[in-house]
Protein backbone atom coordinates (compact mmCIF):
# COMPACT_ATOMS: atom_id res chain seq x y z
CA UNK A 1 0.00 0.00 0.00
CA UNK A 2 3.29 2.44 0.68
CA UNK A 3 4.33 1.99 -3.30
CA UNK A 4 0.81 2.65 -4.50
CA UNK A 5 0.39 5.67 -2.14
CA UNK A 6 3.67 6.79 -3.50
CA UNK A 7 2.63 6.06 -6.84
CA UNK A 8 -0.30 8.04 -6.22
CA UNK A 9 1.53 11.20 -5.15
CA UNK A 10 3.58 10.94 -7.98
CA UNK A 11 0.83 11.17 -10.27
CA UNK A 12 -1.19 13.90 -8.35
CA UNK A 13 2.38 16.26 -8.66
CA UNK A 14 2.95 15.62 -12.30
CA UNK A 15 -0.81 15.87 -13.18
CA UNK A 16 -1.05 12.65 -14.80
CA UNK A 17 -3.97 11.55 -13.08
CA UNK A 18 -7.83 13.20 -13.48
CA UNK A 19 -10.62 12.13 -11.86
CA UNK A 20 -14.18 13.38 -11.31
CA UNK A 21 -15.72 11.73 -8.20
CA UNK A 22 -19.08 12.26 -5.95
CA UNK A 23 -19.07 12.19 -2.39
CA UNK A 24 -21.46 11.96 -0.10
CA UNK A 25 -20.64 13.90 3.63
CA UNK A 26 -23.32 12.53 5.87
CA UNK A 27 -24.14 12.12 9.54
CA UNK A 28 -25.78 13.79 12.60
CA UNK A 29 -26.52 17.41 12.62
CA UNK A 30 -24.28 20.10 14.10
CA UNK A 31 -21.13 16.85 13.59
CA UNK A 32 -19.43 19.60 11.08
CA UNK A 33 -20.31 18.43 7.44
CA UNK A 34 -20.62 21.93 6.17
CA UNK A 35 -17.76 23.29 7.90
CA UNK A 36 -15.80 20.74 6.64
CA UNK A 37 -17.50 21.12 2.68
CA UNK A 38 -16.23 25.34 3.11
CA UNK A 39 -12.78 24.18 4.57
CA UNK A 40 -11.65 21.54 1.50
CA UNK A 41 -13.77 23.88 -1.00
CA UNK A 42 -12.50 27.72 0.58
CA UNK A 43 -10.04 26.70 3.15
CA UNK A 44 -11.87 28.25 5.75
CA UNK A 45 -14.78 27.84 8.41
CA UNK A 46 -17.55 30.27 9.20
CA UNK A 47 -20.77 29.88 11.14
CA UNK A 48 -23.56 28.26 9.26
CA UNK A 49 -27.27 27.25 9.99
CA UNK A 50 -28.05 23.38 10.07
CA UNK A 51 -27.95 22.09 6.58
CA UNK A 52 -31.70 21.46 5.55
CA UNK A 53 -32.11 19.16 2.48
CA UNK A 54 -28.62 19.49 0.71
CA UNK A 55 -26.00 21.53 -0.17
CA UNK A 56 -24.02 20.37 -3.35
CA UNK A 57 -20.29 22.19 -3.84
CA UNK A 58 -17.28 21.20 -6.20
CA UNK A 59 -13.77 21.50 -5.37
CA UNK A 60 -10.35 19.90 -6.39
CA UNK A 61 -8.01 17.95 -4.51
CA UNK A 62 -4.89 16.64 -6.61
CA UNK A 63 -6.05 15.37 -9.92
CA UNK A 64 -9.56 14.51 -8.56
CA UNK A 65 -12.76 16.88 -8.93
CA UNK A 66 -15.38 16.32 -6.54
CA UNK A 67 -18.90 16.96 -6.61
CA UNK A 68 -19.67 16.53 -2.91
CA UNK A 69 -23.33 16.18 -1.43
CA UNK A 70 -24.00 18.03 2.09
CA UNK A 71 -27.04 15.87 2.94
CA UNK A 72 -28.91 17.61 6.08
CA UNK A 73 -28.26 15.71 9.07
CA UNK A 74 -31.39 16.56 11.33
CA UNK A 75 -33.75 13.29 12.01
CA UNK A 76 -36.44 14.66 9.60
CA UNK A 77 -33.50 14.89 6.33
CA UNK A 78 -32.33 12.18 6.84
CA UNK A 79 -34.27 9.96 4.80
CA UNK A 80 -32.95 11.62 1.86
CA UNK A 81 -29.85 10.66 2.19
CA UNK A 82 -30.59 7.19 -0.14
CA UNK A 83 -31.54 9.52 -2.74
CA UNK A 84 -27.75 9.93 -3.35
CA UNK A 85 -26.24 6.66 -2.92
CA UNK A 86 -26.30 6.05 -7.39
CA UNK A 87 -23.17 6.16 -8.70
CA UNK A 88 -21.07 7.57 -5.37
CA UNK A 89 -17.28 7.13 -4.82
CA UNK A 90 -16.80 7.62 -1.26
CA UNK A 91 -19.14 8.25 1.86
CA UNK A 92 -17.14 10.75 4.48
CA UNK A 93 -19.48 10.19 7.64
CA UNK A 94 -18.86 12.36 10.16
CA UNK A 95 -19.22 12.37 14.08
CA UNK A 96 -19.35 15.27 16.46
CA UNK A 97 -16.46 13.92 19.00
CA UNK A 98 -17.91 16.19 21.87
CA UNK A 99 -21.13 15.36 21.65
CA UNK A 100 -21.36 11.78 23.84
CA UNK A 101 -25.03 12.09 24.44
CA UNK A 102 -25.59 11.43 20.78
CA UNK A 103 -23.18 8.58 19.71
CA UNK A 104 -25.57 5.64 20.04
CA UNK A 105 -27.86 7.87 17.66
CA UNK A 106 -24.97 8.04 14.98
CA UNK A 107 -24.15 4.58 15.17
CA UNK A 108 -27.63 3.58 14.47
CA UNK A 109 -27.46 5.53 11.48
CA UNK A 110 -23.82 4.37 10.16
CA UNK A 111 -24.70 0.73 10.74
CA UNK A 112 -27.27 1.45 8.45
CA UNK A 113 -25.17 3.09 5.82
CA UNK A 114 -22.32 0.29 6.43
CA UNK A 115 -24.86 -2.84 5.36
CA UNK A 116 -26.91 -0.82 3.17
CA UNK A 117 -26.58 -3.01 -0.27
CA UNK A 118 -26.32 0.12 -2.57
CA UNK A 119 -22.91 0.76 -0.73
CA UNK A 120 -21.51 -2.38 0.19
CA UNK A 121 -18.73 -1.43 -2.72
CA UNK A 122 -18.13 2.04 -1.71
CA UNK A 123 -15.33 3.40 0.63
CA UNK A 124 -15.97 5.03 3.80
CA UNK A 125 -14.22 7.51 5.84
CA UNK A 126 -15.56 7.71 9.55
CA UNK A 127 -14.10 11.11 10.92
CA UNK A 128 -14.14 12.07 14.51
CA UNK A 129 -14.66 15.79 14.54
CA UNK A 130 -13.88 18.28 16.72
CA UNK A 131 -10.91 16.83 18.51
CA UNK A 132 -9.90 20.14 19.65
CA UNK A 133 -12.82 20.69 21.63
CA UNK A 134 -12.28 20.13 25.60
CA UNK A 135 -13.99 16.72 26.79
CA UNK A 136 -13.76 15.23 23.21
CA UNK A 137 -13.97 11.59 23.14
CA UNK A 138 -10.81 9.74 22.09
CA UNK A 139 -10.77 8.24 18.56
CA UNK A 140 -10.43 4.94 19.94
CA UNK A 141 -13.48 5.38 22.46
CA UNK A 142 -15.23 6.78 19.22
CA UNK A 143 -14.51 3.55 17.56
CA UNK A 144 -15.45 1.50 20.37
CA UNK A 145 -18.80 3.23 21.24
CA UNK A 146 -19.87 3.06 17.59
CA UNK A 147 -18.86 -0.79 17.41
CA UNK A 148 -16.64 -0.24 14.06
CA UNK A 149 -13.51 -2.03 15.39
CA UNK A 150 -14.27 -5.34 13.15
CA UNK A 151 -15.19 -3.28 10.15
CA UNK A 152 -11.83 -1.48 10.42
CA UNK A 153 -9.63 -4.68 11.61
CA UNK A 154 -10.80 -8.16 10.18
CA UNK A 155 -10.35 -9.09 6.67
CA UNK A 156 -11.62 -12.00 5.15
CA UNK A 157 -10.47 -14.13 1.75
CA UNK A 158 -12.16 -12.92 -1.53
CA UNK A 159 -13.59 -16.65 -0.99
CA UNK A 160 -15.40 -16.08 1.94
CA UNK A 161 -17.94 -13.43 0.72
CA UNK A 162 -21.34 -13.19 2.09
CA UNK A 163 -24.06 -11.42 3.05
CA UNK A 164 -22.99 -8.82 6.01
CA UNK A 165 -19.58 -8.64 4.34
CA UNK A 166 -18.40 -5.24 2.55
CA UNK A 167 -16.32 -4.85 -0.57
CA UNK A 168 -14.88 -1.80 0.28
CA UNK A 169 -12.69 -0.10 2.81
CA UNK A 170 -13.21 1.60 6.07
CA UNK A 171 -11.08 3.49 7.88
CA UNK A 172 -12.03 5.96 10.93
CA UNK A 173 -9.72 9.75 11.43
CA UNK A 174 -9.76 12.01 14.12
CA UNK A 175 -9.61 15.63 12.92
CA UNK A 176 -10.90 19.01 13.72
CA UNK A 177 -12.08 20.95 10.77
CA UNK A 178 -12.58 24.03 12.83
CA UNK A 179 -8.10 24.27 13.39
CA UNK A 180 -7.83 22.13 10.20
CA UNK A 181 -6.03 19.53 11.48
CA UNK A 182 -6.44 16.23 9.99
CA UNK A 183 -8.45 16.87 7.27
CA UNK A 184 -5.79 16.95 4.68
CA UNK A 185 -4.92 13.53 5.93
CA UNK A 186 -8.17 12.42 5.93
CA UNK A 187 -9.13 13.33 2.15
CA UNK A 188 -5.69 12.14 0.81
CA UNK A 189 -7.06 8.67 1.73
CA UNK A 190 -10.41 9.28 0.31
CA UNK A 191 -8.22 10.20 -2.75
CA UNK A 192 -6.30 7.02 -2.48
CA UNK A 193 -9.20 5.04 -1.95
CA UNK A 194 -10.57 6.54 -5.48
CA UNK A 195 -7.69 6.36 -7.88
CA UNK A 196 -6.92 2.61 -6.73
CA UNK A 197 -10.17 1.78 -7.50
CA UNK A 198 -9.87 3.59 -10.88
CA UNK A 199 -6.92 1.89 -10.87
CA UNK A 200 -8.74 -1.46 -10.46
CA UNK A 201 -6.61 -1.75 -7.11
CA UNK A 202 -9.08 -4.63 -5.47
CA UNK A 203 -9.61 -3.51 -1.84
CA UNK A 204 -10.47 -6.61 1.34
CA UNK A 205 -13.36 -7.50 2.58
CA UNK A 206 -14.31 -6.49 5.76
CA UNK A 207 -16.93 -8.08 8.38
CA UNK A 208 -19.44 -5.99 9.65
CA UNK A 209 -20.29 -8.54 12.60
CA UNK A 210 -17.27 -8.87 14.61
Amino acid sequence: MLLLDWFLGILFRLGLFYKRAKVLFLGLDNAGKTSLLNRLKLGAVSLYAPTTRVNIEQFSIGGIVFTAFDVGGHEMWRHLWSDFYESVDAVVFIVDSADRGRFEEAKEELHALLEDPSLISVPFLILGNKQDVAGAAHLNHIIDTLEIRGALAERVDESDEELGMRKSAVKAMGCSVLKDIGVEEAMHWVCSQIAFGTMSVRPSFVRLDA
